[in-house]
């Protein structure tokens, strides 16, 4: 359990990319969708060149690539004719300028259809001159010279990512569009594109870029935060109407049933000052038995928390209050109670787990695309009236993510004297309550997203994500 959180952070489902990497038709903006050739003579071509070509590689404008021209057969025709008649050069010119969103394809297909080399060495010296930009772009699209973002951004294609290397590339180009530009070039990418990239990127245990990766996710099953958000509002709208209440009392209530906090302690407010001073010095002589049995890998765990201020405490009044073995407090502070030191008297070793799970796993994670879609989704008020009872919204829709990858950090530190959460069963609730108190299509995106995540976190083990995969396929009947 980790979920003393005081902060408001804030995706409606669409189909999954297409497995066919085929292309849209090439649409032109000012024809309806269906591109025009002019037969241009060489004056008015060369004002096409200055209206389109030139501006849009002068200001770094690569056009949205689709597919190639529809005259490429005219072209075809043309250069694989015995000669190039008068006049040829400059309509296979018109073709390549009318609708420069698809030069890349056309002139790619000329090279792959052997007519390139042919039309470049016909073409007279002064169409060199006249039409040296267009050239010059031709000759870059003819050796494939593309940065990873023109590779994304004009071909909407991942085909060119062989190795590490040019996977992370990829992901900060991703990384570094604008959100429209980001989704429109994920909607295209062919499917089985985008998973070998996946399969290539290194794993990673930065936060943001693995948070970054549940946004990419997002993207690329056709959808964004603010669609989900609007998804779940009308979701929590239609919940509560049907139980006759407002969203503000229908929030309460799941608050209630399922959030965390609001008890009262019992045990520890009636002991003595004595009693509790025993109690505590307990706490201290077991904690050095479990810090100099830790494993190096939670030694740094504890390090990093005691950096920031943190560490282990004892404060069983504010577990008890909470209902709870043991909990974190901003990410760098365990608080554990008499269930927790009683299992560390007995074993060490039990209570690695619970280390892992609130000092590595909630520590770790960062913000939660679940709770950005619940701020999205209700105003300060309703989540404000929905935490009046004591337990906060958060601990009932935000905190289900950050549980779940709690729960997969634990794995590893797992014995048959561990105490507090068990993976095997928690894992699955945490499932359910996100397929309860989601939209279904949101839901679903979640489950997806978080996944792509885990699978780049260097700090999740195989075992570990199989059990979330088994535990997906049960409740959802999504496959990974």
């Amino acid at each position: 359990m980790g979920f003393a959180r005081d902060h408001d952070h804030g995706v409606a489902p669409g189909p999954r990319r297409p497995a066919d990497p085929e292309r849209r038709s090439p649409r032109h903006p000012d024809t309806g969708g269906t591109p025009q050739t002019t037969d241009l003579g060489p004056a008015a071509l060369q004002r096409a060149v200055g209206n389109q070509a030139v501006t849009r590689l002068l200001t770094g404008q690569l056009p949205v690539q689709r597919a190639v021209v529809r005259d490429y057969p005219d072209i075809l025709s043309r250069l694989r004719s015995l000669w190039v008649s008068d006049g040829d050069e400059y309509r296979i010119m018109s073709y390549l300028l009318t609708d420069p969103q698809d030069q890349y394809d056309t002139v790619r297909a000329m090279m792959r259809d052997g007519v390139l080399t042919e039309f470049f060495d016909q073409l007279p010296s002064d169409a060199r001159t006249r039409f040296g930009t267009l050239i010059t772009t031709v000759e870059r699209y003819r050796d494939d010279r593309l940065t990873p973002d023109e590779q994304l951004s004009f071909r909407h294609r991942m085909d060119w990512v062989r190795t590490a290397a040019d996977a992370d590339a990829a992901f900060a180009a991703l990384r570094g569009m604008p959100g429209t530009e980001r989704a429109t070039v994920l909607a295209a990418v062919p499917a089985a594109e985008f998973e070998a990239w996946s399969r290539l990127l290194p794993a990673r245990t930065d936060p943001v870029e693995l948070r970054a990766l549940q946004d990419l996710e997002i993207a690329a099953n056709g959808t964004s935060r603010a669609a989900m958000g609007t998804q779940q509002h009308a979701f929590l709208a239609s919940q509560a109407a049907a139980q006759g209440k407002t969203v503000e009392q229908f929030l309460r209530g799941e608050a209630d049933a399922r959030g965390y906090g609001g008890q009262r302690a019992l045990w520890w407010p009636r002991l003595s000052p004595a009693a509790q001073a025993r109690w505590r010095q307990r706490f201290t002589v077991a904690l050095s038995r479990v810090e100099a049995a830790l494993p190096a890998d939670l030694r740094r765990v504890l390090a990093g928390a005691r950096a920031g201020g943190g560490g282990i405490e004892f404060d069983p009044q504010a577990v008890e209050e909470n209902s709870a073995y043991a909990m974190n407090t901003g990410n760098i502070r365990l608080r554990v109670g008499k269930d927790w030191l009683l299992a560390a008297e007995h074993s060490p070793a039990s209570v690695f787990e619970n280390i892992a799970h609130e000092l590595g796993g909630h520590r770790d994670y960062g913000t939660e695309l679940t709770w950005d879609i619940m701020t999205d989704a209700t105003s300060p008020a309703e989540r404000a009236a929905a935490a009046a009872g004591g337990r906060p919204l958060y601990t009932a829709y935000g905190y289900l993510e950050n549980e779940l990858y709690a729960e997969l950090r634990e794995l590893p530190h797992r014995t048959p004297d561990s105490q507090g959460d068990e993976p095997e069963q928690d894992v699955p609730r945490q499932l359910r309550q996100i397929q309860a108190g989601f939209a279904p299509g949101v839901a679903a995106v979640v489950v997806r997203a978080f996944r792509r995540r885990i699978a780049h976190d260097a700090r999740i083990t195989p075992a570990a994500l199989a059990l979330y995969d088994r535990h997906v396929r049960a409740v959802f009947g999504i496959t990974f």
